[in-house]
């Protein structure tokens, strides 16, 4: 078993599943979003909204206010549609 703080390898990568990838890089809040990830088949579209709702959830959990930003992929200009 990988031991917490670990630099992972690509062999590592491999043999070890997304979540256990998480609690190694100290990330298990992550958890949830990686285990919704890794069920996901190849032609299987994403929940977003399911997504978007356990990054929030994370958030949430840490105090702070998940906001809602779209990124202008021309001007490289993050657009706050909180305000």
């Amino acid at each position: 078993m990988l031991k917490t703080g670990y630099k992972l390898t690509d062999e590592d990568k491999l043999k070890y599943s997304l979540a256990e990838q998480c609690f190694v890089l100290e990330l298990p809040e992550l958890v949830p979003v990686a285990e919704e990830i890794q069920s996901l088949g190849y032609d299987t579209k994403p929940d977003y909204g399911k997504l978007r709702f356990l990054f929030s959830k994370i958030l949430m959990n840490m105090n702070e206010v998940p906001c809602e930003q779209n990124y202008d992929w021309n001007t490289n200009f993050m657009i706050d549609i909180c305000s």
